[in-house]
C-alpha cells in the first residue's frame, strides 16, 4: 500500500492519496491534532472511525474476532507499512560500487591463478558510459591468505557491466596487482580521478579513443 501527500504552508492540513491493496487510487485528507496524531479522512469521513463501525456491526462476531477484522481492516485501509528509507548518498553509491566490483574481480583473479587473495580495503572506483558500454575501474586491496603473507597490495581491476534478462552481470576484462610495475593516476576515462591504474594491459581509456590511420600489410592489405 502507498501513499502520498501534499502539504500545505501551514503543515497542518494536508492533501494526499491511497493506493489501496486493490490498486485503487483514493483521495485522503490527513489532519494534524496538537499531538502530532495524523487523522486520515475520506469523503468527509474519519477512516478510523470507518474501520471501527465496520468492525463492530458484525454482531455474530466474537471480541477476538472483532479485533483481528479490526486490524486486518486498518491494514487495508491505512498506509501501516514501515516508511521507505532513505536514499543512499553518491558516496555511499561509489563505495558499494567498489566493494562489489572488488569483489568479483577477486574471484576472477584467484580462479585464474589459484591463490587466494581476501579483500582488505575498497579504496576507489569509477563506473563510466565508455565505447558504447557501463565500464568500472576500480582500486582495493587485498592479501594472499594461502601464504600466510599479511601484507596487503593494492589491485586494479577493469569490469564491464551488462545486463541479460535483466540481471546484471559483471565482466572482468583486467585485475592485477601492483608488484613494482609502473603506474598512473590517470586514463582516457578516467580522467582527472584518483584511481592508480597501470600502463598497459587493460582495455579501456588506455589509449585516446580516436580514429586511427590503417597499417599496411606485406601483403597489400590494410589492418
Amino acid at each position: 500500500m502507498r501513499m502520498g501527500v501534499e502539504v500545505n504552508g501551514d503543515n497542518r492540513n494536508t492533501r494526499g492519496w491511497l493506493i489501496d491493496k486493490n490498486n485503487r487510487r483514493r483521495r485522503l485528507d490527513v489532519f494534524y491534532t496538537d499531538y502530532n496524531t495524523k487523522l486520515f479522512v475520506e469523503d468527509g469521513t474519519l477512516i478510523e472511525e470507518k474501520i471501527k463501525r465496520s468492525s463492530t456491526t458484525q454482531t455474530h462476531l466474537s471480541d477476538s474476532d472483532k479485533e483481528q477484522q479490526y486490524a486486518r481492516l486498518s491494514e487495508y485501509y491505512l498506509c501501516t507499512s514501515p516508511p521507505e528509507s532513505p536514499r543512499p548518498t553518491m558516496e555511499e553509491m561509489d563505495h558499494s560500487q567498489t566493494i562489489e566490483a572488488a569483489k568479483v574481480a577477486l574471484e576472477y583473479y584467484n580462479k585464474k591463478h589459484h591463490t587466494h587473495y581476501e579483500l582488505t580495503k575498497p579504496v576507489l572506483s569509477n563506473g563510466s558510459l565508455w565505447n558504447g558500454g557501463l565500464w568500472i575501474h576500480a582500486n582495493f586491496t587485498a592479501f594472499d591468505s594461502s601464504n600466510g603473507d599479511s601484507d596487503a597490495k593494492l589491485f586494479f581491476a577493469e569490469l564491464k557491466v551488462s545486463r541479460k534478462f535483466g540481471v546484471r552481470k559483471d565482466v572482468v576484462t583486467a585485475c592485477r596487482p601492483f608488484n613494482g610495475s609502473k603506474r598512473t593516476t590517470s586514463c582516457e576515462m578516467c580522467e582527472g580521478g584518483d584511481i592508480v591504474h597501470p600502463t598497459s594491459r587493460f582495455r579501456q581509456g588506455l589509449y585516446e579513443t580516436k580514429p586511427r590511420d590503417l597499417r599496411p600489410r606485406r601483403n597489400g592489405r590494410a589492418v
